[in-house]
């Protein structure tokens, strides 16, 4: 299950007369959603984020256009869900937020999901470096730190995840008068959920460890 907003184009595309790709401007979000009383078991996100739910660009301009007014921000409810035995490629096997500053997440088990670090953006696979996500140290634009082998990846979160806000999200909290609504008080900088009666049971975090000529890739621990 994904629940997301739009990342509409920059202005400069929707100025232009021709059809020119641009970087995506501040997302419009969601609008509210209840997510209740649902199973949400055995899906795969094979190189992304949130095998079970992925909630992200949730809010944007209702943040930046009500700074002072966290009441009109878009809320996401996520109550009496069942998450199990999901598998996520990147992080977050059960559940992954970015950019959903008003959360709340109420009553739900969370339990024998999976995160296998195995998204080739996460160690040196064939062109990991032309990826949106470039491997670990490597600047794409510089060729800087792109020729080291980077034979293993690392352990991410399993059960839940939360990211800090995108670059695109982070200057609606520079204006002036931002309050940030009950439950939230970090709400400028990063997504955390407020939760409450919640249950967390044995999701497992994994990664990719790469040895040999031909290359043996395992993932660890068995």
């Amino acid at each position: 299950m994904v629940i997301q907003g739009g990342g509409p184009d920059g202005t400069a595309s929707e100025n232009s007369l021709i059809d020119i790709d641009v970087a995506p401007s501040l997302s419009d979000g969601t609008g509210p959603v209840t997510i209740d009383s649902n199973l949400i078991m055995g899906n795969t996100a094979e190189s992304g984020s949130g095998g079970g739910l992925r909630i992200e660009l949730a809010n944007g301009n209702d943040v930046l256009n009500n700074p002072s007014r966290p009441a009109h921000w878009y809320p996401i409810h996520v109550t009496n869900n069942i998450i199990a035995n999901n598998v996520a490629g990147f992080a977050g096997g059960g559940v992954s937020i970015q950019d959903a500053v008003k959360v709340d997440f109420r009553n739900n088990t969370v339990a024998s999901n999976d995160s296998t670090a195995s998204a080739g953006v996460l160690f040196d696979t064939l062109g990991a470096p032309n990826s949106n996500i470039p491997p670990p140290g490597c600047n794409p634009n510089t060729g800087t730190g792109c020729t080291n082998p980077v034979t293993n990846s690392v352990d991410e979160p399993a059960g839940l995840e939360t990211h800090k806000h995108s670059l695109n999200l982070l200057p609606a909290f520079t204006v002036p008068g931002v309050n940030c609504p009950a439950g939230h008080p970090n709400c400028t900088q990063v997504s955390i959920p407020d939760m409450d009666h919640d249950i967390f049971w044995q999701n497992r975090a994994f990664h990719i460890t790469t040895a040999g000529n031909p290359a043996v890739i395992t993932l660890t621990p068995p």
